[in-house]
């Protein structure tokens, strides 16, 4: 395991999927400690943007609990969007504390890291499954929670998260 400290960023809407746990995992095994920056920390009440920082932030406390992960290993720290590429890297720096290295799936991301001269980590998509997918399969009532981690299940009804959903899918319509 590595001294260093990693950033690793998300949105984890609705809920953190199965990938996203394959991911931590192997973070907290390559990694001292993992800042996890909760991305579109200003939005909430959408089909993409579904719960709420401190929600959000409940759910990661709870899946990290059950990965046995201590809480002196990582922070969880909300971010919101600034919608402006050129300034996104040092808006984000103004947010966390010092960090290694990057990971990300977002190639735009990576590359705004790289320009900074971070060391980045692209992310491979696991199981073959993204938020939109989930969002996707809840709003059909389809097998979503078998991409779901155990930690995660309650979360479903405690916050309603299906019936959020379809009602941002039909206000949508």
């Amino acid at each position: 395991m590595n001294s260093d400290t990693a950033l690793y960023l998300g949105r984890f809407q609705p809920l953190p999927h199965i990938g996203h746990e394959k991911v931590l995992k192997e973070l907290f095994r390559k990694h001292q400690k993992v800042i996890i920056a909760l991305g579109s920390a200003n939005k909430v009440g959408s089909l993409e943007h579904l719960l709420s920082v401190p929600e959000r932030r409940e759910v990661l406390e709870s899946l990290l609990a059950a990965l046995k992960i201590k809480n002196e290993r990582y922070e969880i720290i909300a971010v919101p969007d600034i919608d402006c590429f050129p300034k996104y890297v040092n808006h984000l720096e103004s947010f966390v504390p010092k960090f290694d290295l990057v990971y990300s799936g977002n190639p735009i991301v990576q590359g705004l890291f790289r320009e900074k001269g971070y060391r980045v980590e692209g992310l491979e998509r696991y199981f073959d499954i993204s938020g939109t997918k989930l969002r996707e399969l809840m709003l059909v009532d389809r097998e979503y929670e078998k991409y779901l981690p155990k930690a995660c299940l309650p979360f479903l009804e405690k916050f309603a998260i299906v019936k959020r959903l379809k009602k941002y899918a039909k206000a949508k319509d």
